[in-house]
């Protein structure tokens, strides 16, 4: 019973009173932007203006109330990125530029508040902002080298702070993030000549994600989550089917870079197995990404008989990891290979 009031008066209130607050801010802005009141420049200084007061309000109040304190400042956040967009896209206030460069300081104060306070909700805000910011000041042009590096800077801040705060789920939120600037920008501006500059940026997209799965579980010797090893397999394969898009008729190529996959991630278990032994989790994950990719690989590169005796030798050197590193499940993932290649025989 205790612990059901300290809810309703300590959490479910506060949030009725935030959004009570904001819809009666928001008739009385309607009413008076409909009546001519306010012209559209002091509609967005009041944006900005509100902005700020509900961060600043939420950062004095997060030592006495910690949940009203975040959501005041989260929706101080929400209502920054909307004012700087709606003085770019709804009364061409200011220019792209101008409008960009605010929506990246938006961004990097919501990730260094969140970092010096430990709000990971914040940060959450500050990322699916940064995110958008590209989207909705969109000119309808191509302009793909700081589109994409706008993107790199954007997820090594994301690394960054899942490192130094621990925030991995953040990581997937980014991933999220990361996925659909690339479909919007595929979709609309892709040509073939543009692939291996799309493809180096697909590269630097995986390897900081991959540095974000298991950078902080080896540095700090924490155990693997089941958002790290999502992560680790999404990123993984939705890298290489990127890749096979782009170069779909390349079949060395690719193969050489599920090959390449292969080597990275059995280095990666090799490190960490001498790191931090204790995370199994992950010392299971990299060996059998290792192994799938390697397939895939030999898939890619062989004939139907080569292939056959390839599975049936990768059967065996799997069979004697497991016994070395005394692991069963390589024993059951052999088996399953030594089935496919009975029936291929």
């Amino acid at each position: 019973a205790g612990d059901l009031e300290a809810k309703i008066g300590g959490k479910w209130l506060a949030v009725v009173g935030v959004l009570a607050l904001i819809l009666g801010v928001s008739f009385f802005l309607k009413y008076a932007f409909e009546n001519n009141w306010i012209r559209p420049a002091g509609r967005v200084l009041i944006g900005v203006i509100c902005g700020v007061i509900l961060v600043a309000g939420g950062e004095w109040l997060r030592q006495r109330y910690l949940l009203y304190s975040q959501i005041l400042s989260g929706g101080g956040i929400g209502v920054l990125y909307l004012s700087t967009y709606a003085a770019y896209g709804f009364y061409h206030l200011v220019p792209v530029p101008l409008a960009f460069l605010f929506m990246t300081v938006v961004t990097l104060a919501a990730g260094a508040i969140s970092v010096l306070t430990n709000q990971a909700a914040l940060v959450a805000i500050g990322i699916a902002g940064g995110f958008l910011t590209p989207l909705l000041l969109s000119s309808g042009q191509n302009t793909m080298l700081s589109y994409f590096s706008y993107g790199v800077l954007l997820d090594a801040g994301i690394l960054g702070v899942s490192f130094y705060r621990n925030s991995r789920g953040l990581n997937l939120l980014g991933l999220a993030g990361t996925a659909i600037l690339y479909a919007t920008w595929y979709s609309r501006f892709y040509t073939v000549e543009q692939r291996w500059t799309a493809a180096m940026f697909l590269a630097a997209y995986f390897l900081i994600f991959l540095a974000a799965t298991v950078a902080h579980n080896l540095a700090h010797r924490k155990k693997s989550e089941s958002h790290d090893l999502i992560l680790l397999g999404v990123n993984g394969f939705g890298f290489f089917l990127l890749l096979y898009g782009l170069f779909e008729g390349d079949r060395i190529g690719m193969s050489f870079t599920a090959l390449g996959l292969a080597v990275l991630y059995f280095g990666l278990a090799v490190f960490a197995h001498e790191f931090n032994r204790e995370d199994k989790n992950l010392a299971l994950s990299l060996p059998g990404l290792s192994v799938t990719f390697l397939t895939i690989a030999l898939g890619i590169m062989l004939e139907q008989s080569w292939l056959t005796m390839a599975w049936a030798v990768e059967a065996v050197v799997l069979v004697w990891l497991s016994f070395n590193l005394k692991q069963p499940f390589y024993r059951a993932f052999a088996a399953a290979i030594s089935v496919l290649v009975l029936g291929r025989l």
